[in-house]
């Protein structure tokens, strides 16, 4: 969500600053002013939780437990991505934790590589079905990448998927598969006794009270309906 946010200013202030100053009016003016003054603020922050996670991890006992280096590394990794430009010295020391947390790794770490590729090549192929465009659009809930940011191996921080993984693709695919049913259903014809007739009063699913079958002002009804597109009503809910 703050991702997003940030990126919502950026393009409020590139839009903005468009204009020549002469052209921009004071309130234009303010917008950008605060804009910038809040973009330098979450630069600033970032830059210091990415010095507070360095020092932190300089004060980490030697044998602290690999699973808890490689967490924490992660950490390091995803500050060091959103605060940008960090400079050759601070790179070089996120570089050398990459490096310390691929040779600290468990003994089991092999095993737990081999049994979770195993699981991915079982897993349904979900980026074939989504647009490359959409794949970093959220952001996963599964290796906590932000918008835009590239998904990273579980057991390898800072080393990045080629594809998104699972839990990040599959409510995209759900909610694509959910619009195409409330279509399918749109285009669906109406059935006479879905609405209710106009000469009669007679409701949804009751027939109307003449003995030769509907009303033609219930049939015709129904076909105004279908035509419109309008939206066929739920089970059990209210019809027109």
């Amino acid at each position: 969500m703050a991702e997003q946010r940030v990126g919502k200013v950026k393009k409020l202030l590139r839009h903005a600053t468009k204009a020549t100053k002469d052209d921009r009016s004071e309130d234009e003016n303010r917008t950008i002013a605060a804009a910038a003054d809040y973009l330098t603020a979450v630069a600033a922050a970032r830059n210091e939780r990415l010095n507070a996670l360095l020092d932190d991890l300089d004060r980490l006992p030697p044998d602290l437990d690999p699973n808890v280096l490689r967490i924490k590394v992660r950490e390091l990794l995803q500050a060091a991505s959103q605060a940008g430009s960090i400079g050759p010295h601070r790179q070089a020391r996120v570089n050398a934790w990459r490096e310390r947390v691929r040779h600290t790794a468990g003994p089991g770490q092999a095993v737990q590589q081999r049994v979770m590729a195993g699981e991915e090549k079982r897993l349904p192929q979900l980026h074939k079905q989504v647009a490359r465009r959409m794949w970093l659009e959220r952001s996963c809930p599964r290796c906590g990448a932000g918008s835009s940011e590239k998904c990273v191996v579980d057991t390898a921080p800072g080393d990045a998927r080629q594809v998104p993984h699972s839990e990040r693709l599959k409510p995209i695919i759900d909610e694509r598969r959910e619009q195409q049913r409330a279509q399918a259903k749109a285009r669906r014809p109406w059935r006479v006794y879905e609405v209710t007739c106009p000469d009669c009063g007679q409701g949804a699913e009751k027939r109307c009270t003449t003995s030769g079958g509907p009303h033609r002002a219930r049939v015709e009804l129904a076909k105004e309906f279908t035509l419109q597109r309008k939206p066929r009503p739920a089970p059990g809910g209210h019809q027109p």
